[in-house]
């Protein structure tokens, strides 16, 4: 009964208490945190997949004949952009 007392006096206890909220709070704060970085690099990959897409694309069409100013004119993505992809 000693024990029984002692734990209810703790569950009571303004310290205690304290040390379940703070550890709660931390790992909510730390759950945010994961999720924050896993959409960010889920968006990392998806824009380095749409750049690797884009370079592709071009390098088809200049390897089709296709001049670099009327790649940049139809994609609109600037010249100096299109000038460093190279044709596969």
């Amino acid at each position: 009964m000693e024990a029984v007392g002692r734990i209810k006096e703790a569950s009571l206890d303004i310290n205690t208490i304290g040390l379940y909220d703070a550890d709660m709070e931390r790992e909510r704060i730390e759950n945010g945190i994961r999720s924050v970085s896993f959409k960010a690099g889920i968006e990392r990959g998806l824009e380095q997949g749409n750049v690797e897409k884009q370079t592709s694309i071009i390098s088809t069409m200049l390897g089709n004949g296709i001049s670099q100013e009327e790649i940049s004119r139809m994609t609109g993505i600037p010249i100096k952009e299109v000038k460093v992809i190279r044709v596969n």
